[in-house]
């Protein structure tokens, strides 16, 4: 039977090669019963030498089992009449495989047109030897061409005629065979139906075997307890079977290492003297009765041999893979295959069999191992990113998918090496390697000289694209960087830096900046989407990314360049903003032209916040403008405009320049602010000139540089604080101490302060004697106070606020009055060694004792000044002992003229004031005690005034003592008497008291009639009397005798003198 030439139709044909006409397509192919129908239809006509149409049964499958089973009789004639229950099923048919025999015959001439093409062409390339022809008529017949090309040209010629006429013979036979073509394709559905059937004989025949197979393992025997307990407890048993096996003796030690000696002995003659090794496996060591072969960063494989002949094979021992990741060869079945394959090798190829077969092994494992590690990344942190083939032994796997554009991808492979040998001119040397390689294509194009370096010892598809797409974004980075070189030729306020990396796309940055903004544009690209980003992040920045991304051709270098020239712009109107200026939406107009303002590229003005005025005040104050202009050339100006107002638009009517930022760092609050400042002080200069010429004061200007050059430039008015302090209409206070400052002070322009302008005054305070002690003092205490600021050396900074064209003198001279007054309570305290925690102008706080503190207001609206005492810690006034005589205190404070004006405390009452507080202190401290002490008695000190006391007992006892403060020697002393006895005391205790008079303590003495104590000794005092009075408790008290009067004193050991004050 003629074979069947199989080939790919797209074109519906029917037999004998006719295309049909497409009206098999409309009619239903599934189902067996539609397939009757067919047959039943055309029984007629599939009639052969009288026989009736061959039943067809569908494919059997496994074990005979067909895939679809006939319907019921009665659902198929239900639908279809005219079928017999009896018919057979139909046959399948092979037609649809054939060819048509037209388009054989048009694909023979094709190709016949094609090889004489080809054939014309290599004759044309094959030049004959022109003869010389011989002169004077000699020579006229030619003689025949037998050289050899001539010949090779006419046999090229007949080898070409011959085959192309076989070929066209064998069609000649298949056109006599398409004659008979729905004969021959019946034979052809009969036999493959048979042999179907026999096939499926067969496998249902295999199925039974294996399924009576796999069920021996599924058998559960009936367990032989009888078998078992003999075995266990015997350890024999007469069923089981003896193999009369006798175990070899086991070698000894000695006999071991003599054996791996001679093994390792007969390796190393083997290896020497009859091997030729291959270059690979030079790198050997023999030990332990085996040899390793080590291959870089593939494999180690040990080898052993069975005799000491020479041409006895090599057997496998172990295999171990030098790279990572890489699976384990302890698997049974894995590692009884691989010995299988690398013995037989060795046996048909020796040791370079070996070397190829495992060579080859570790490439293609290598890159299974890349395959799956591409496939997890794609499937995980690289989804819909990359796309992974695997074609060919070749791991293909395309990055930044949605990148506009051409495709970009790596192809990982297996090169033969021969191309590398090829460009290295290696002649005889050694035999071409295959090794794993990788071939890069970007945007289609493949790039055959690149820098791609893999570490193949260690395998990671993630840092392989990490390095390839490092190298790809530094690169475009390059491109960009170009373009802006060209951009900014000439200019100085424009740099860039490109940072790249060849392991780690994040790493490559470039980084342009476009001074003064206040962090520089770094551009990225995404390693995974291959999409450009851009920081700090911004309305302006999120556009320039959206306009780079979305489209391939535009120019992004400039784009760059309008993105910076508006952050600039963005972020001067950002920062003018936070510091009170507000954006102008009016229309301005220029009214003198100006150089400065000549087509800037963006521009935004901003009013002054300290320039705002009321209506009244429009006529004497000009209003002023800033102007902040950017563009690739100069980075930032500013422009200070003083305008005027129409109806619809805002003149300029004169502008200065302010200076570039491009110089002075970034734009940030404090640069905004020394702009601010610089243009206020230019418009307050002229208001504090007016001021001082007003008020008829003399001053000095001066100016550390020129208001152009420098932000930082000031100008300062210097004057006499005499003159300052004598502003006042002619009224001085009566606690300012003039003399106390500095014959001169600078007035200067510190800052604008939201809607306010601030400035500062500077002097000193007069260096005297001990007065450094003072001015620490006063520094301490004035720490917490904003507008006033001392230094160690006595310098004095006073900060004024005031809007922009306010006065500062009367201000001023406030300021220097309070100094002055606070200057001279802390020399106060500081002479009474006390401490000042904090202080004001108004109120003074200082420490006076342990955890005791006094505030003091010096200057109160009140009738008087208030006292406030406190323990340090504590919010409550309770805990100070002081607090139970604040009234009596705060009298001290009382002007001797209540009908004049009380404008703050007085420094001399000031002082007593701090003397009666030190003294008093153990007489307050020591109330408590005294009235609280044991054995129980009424006992109680009240205060007449802040330096006289009584302390007073009562029943049983009836004894008053007077305690009175006196000045002595610059000091203060307290004198105790007995003032008062209103019952008669018994002779102990007037004893007791005469006693007392006469003794002498710790910073106490008795006076033989009373007692004189300083501060340190009026607590012991006072003690030894209230313990003295309260021991004549126990006696009992006398009501006869005369009570004391008022002057009286007692003599001998009567009684004691005792003095009664009111």
């Amino acid at each position: 039977m003629p074979g069947r030439l199989v080939m790919d139709v797209k074109d519906p044909v029917g037999p004998g090669g006719l295309k049909r006409d497409g009206s098999h397509l409309s009619q239903p192919s599934d189902g067996p019963e539609q397939k009757r129908v067919a047959i039943a239809t055309d029984a007629s006509s599939l009639k052969v030498n009288g026989a009736g149409p061959t039943p067809v049964v569908a494919a059997p499958t496994t074990n005979g089992v067909h895939d679809k089973v006939p319907l019921p009789v009665a659902k198929v004639s239900t639908t279809i009449p005219d079928v017999k229950v009896d018919e057979p099923p139909e046959i399948e048919q092979f037609r649809e495989t054939l060819v048509p025999f037209g388009k054989m015959l048009e694909r023979m001439a094709q190709q016949t047109y094609f090889e004489l093409s080809e054939l014309v062409e290599v004759l044309a390339d094959m030049r004959i030897q022109q003869q010389p022809q011989m002169t004077n008529g000699v020579g006229g017949q030619t003689p025949p061409d037998k050289s050899a090309i001539s010949v090779d040209k006419k046999l090229r010629l007949l080898n070409f005629a011959q085959s192309n006429k076989d070929r066209f013979i064998k069609t000649l036979v298949l056109s006599d065979w398409a004659r008979d073509m729905d004969d021959m394709s019946k034979l052809i559905d009969v036999s493959m139906f048979l042999r179907k059937q026999d096939w499926s004989a067969a496998a249902a025949a295999d199925s039974i075997y294996r399924l009576k197979e796999n069920m021996v393992g599924a058998k559960m025997p009936n367990p032989n307890i009888e078998g078992a307990l003999e075995l266990l407890s015997s350890g024999q048993a007469p069923w089981m079977p003896d193999m009369g096996y006798i175990p070899p003796k086991p070698l000894t030690a000695d006999e071991l290492l003599e054996t791996l000696i001679d093994m390792n002995f007969a390796l190393s003659v083997r290896l020497n003297l009859h091997e030729e090794l291959p270059h690979y496996f030079k790198n050997y060591y023999i030990a332990n009765g085996r040899v390793t072969f080590t291959v870089p960063d593939e494999f180690e494989v040990d080898l052993a041999i069975a005799d000491q002949e020479s041409d006895s094979p090599f057997y496998f021992i172990d295999l171990r893979l030098n790279f990572t990741p890489a699976i384990s060869l302890k698997q049974d079945r894995l590692r009884n295959q691989l010995e299988a394959q690398v013995n037989a090798a060795l046996v048909s190829s020796g040791l370079q069999g070996c070397y190829d077969f495992l060579h080859n092994f570790a490439l293609t494992h290598k890159l299974n191992i890349l395959r799956c590690q591409a496939l997890e990344l794609a499937r995980g942190k690289w989804i819909d990113h990359i796309e992974v083939q695997f074609i060919h032994r070749a791991v293909i796997i395309q990055y930044w998918r949605d990148l506009p554009g051409g495709r970009n991808w790596i192809e990982l492979g297996i090169s033969s090496g021969k191309a590398e040998r090829a460009e290295d001119g290696e002649i005889g040397a050694l035999q071409p390697h295959s090794q794993l390689s990788c071939r890069w294509f970007r945007r289609g194009q493949e790039i055959i000289h690149h820098d791609l370096k893999f570490d193949f010892s260690s395998l990671s598809v993630e840092r392989m694209l990490d390095h390839v797409i490092a190298i790809h974004a530094g690169g475009r980075l390059t491109v960009i960087s170009d373009g802006l070189k060209k951009l900014s030729q000439g200019t100085t306020s424009f740099t860039q830096t490109l940072e790249t990396s060849t392991t780690d796309a994040t790493d490559c940055t470039l980084r342009v900046t476009l001074k003064p903004l206040l962090r520089p544009l770094d551009i990225r690209i995404d390693s995974v989407r291959g999409t450009f980003s851009a920081s700090p992040g911004g309305s302006t920045i999120s556009d320039l990314e959206r306009r780079i991304n979305g489209d391939g051709h535009v120019d992004i270098p400039l784009a760059i360049r309008n993105s910076l020239c508006r952050s600039i712009v963005q972020r001067c109107s950002e920062q003018a903003e936070s510091v009170g200026l507000s954006r102008i939406t009016v229309d301005v107009r220029i009214k003198t032209p100006s150089p400065f303002l000549t087509e800037p590229i963006f521009y935004r003005s901003f009013q002054l916040s300290a320039s705002t005025q009321s209506a009244s005040e429009q006529s004497q104050r000009p209003r002023f403008v800033l102007t902040a202009v950017s563009d690739f050339q100069n980075g930032l100006s500013w422009f200070l405009s003083q305008t005027g107002t129409t109806k619809d638009a805002l003149i300029i009517e004169a502008v200065h320049a302010l200076g570039s930022l491009a110089n002075a760092g970034s734009i940030d609050r404090e640069a905004v602010l020394a702009i601010q400042d610089l243009a206020a002080q230019t418009a307050s200069r002229l208001t504090i000139t007016y001021e001082l010429i007003k008020r008829k004061v003399p001053f000095k200007t001066t100016h550390k540089a020129a208001i152009e050059d420098s932000i930082k430039s000031q100008f300062s008015v210097c004057v006499k604080v005499a003159d300052v302090v004598s502003t006042n209409k002619g009224r001085k206070s009566s606690t300012l101490e003039s003399n106390i400052f500095a014959e001169t002070g600078t007035i200067s322009h510190a800052r604008s302060s939201g809607p306010n302008i601030e400035y500062t005054f500077r002097t000193s305070l007069l260096q005297k004697t001990g007065s450094r002690k003072f001015v620490s003092h006063l520094r301490r205490g004035l720490r917490d106070v904003v507008n006033i600021n001392i230094d160690l050396d006595g310098d004095l900074v006073i900060i004024l606020q005031t809007s922009l064209g306010g006065l500062i003198l009367p201000m001023l001279r406030e300021r220097l009055d309070g100094v002055s007054r606070l200057y001279a309570f802390v020399e106060v305290i500081s002479d009474n060694h006390f401490g000042v925690v904090r202080a004001t102008l108004d109120e003074i706080c200082f420490v006076y004792g342990p955890l005791l503190t006094c505030t003091a207001r010096i200057c109160s609206p009140s009738a008087q000044p208030l006292l406030e005492f406190r323990r340090s810690g504590e919010e409550q006034s309770g805990p100070n002992p002081h607090q139970r005589i604040r009234r009596q205190l705060e009298d001290m404070f009382i002007k001797d003229d209540p009908l004049s004006g009380i404008q703050g405390a007085d420094v001399a009452k000031f002082a007593s004031f701090c003397s009666v507080l030190r003294a008093s202190l153990p007489i307050v401290s020591l109330m408590p005690k005294i009235e609280d002490s044991e054995p129980p008695c009424t006992a109680v000190i009240t205060c007449h005034s802040a330096s006289v006391y009584k302390l007073a007992f009562r029943d049983p006892l009836w004894v008053s003592f007077q305690i009175a403060a006196k000045p002595k020697d610059d000091k203060l002393f307290w004198f105790v008497k007995l003032v008062e006895v209103k019952r008669q005391l018994s002779e102990q205790c007037k004893k007791n008291i005469s006693k007392l008079w006469r003794e002498k303590g710790k910073g106490w003495q008795g006076l033989r009639t009373a007692a004189m104590a300083d501060a340190t000794g009026i607590g012991e005092l006072l003690e030894r009397i209230n313990t003295l009075m309260r021991q004549c408790e126990d006696e009992a008290p006398t009501d006869d005798g005369p009570a004391l009067k008022p002057g009286a004193a007692s003599s001998g050991k009567t009684a004691s003198e005792a003095v009664v004050l009111d």
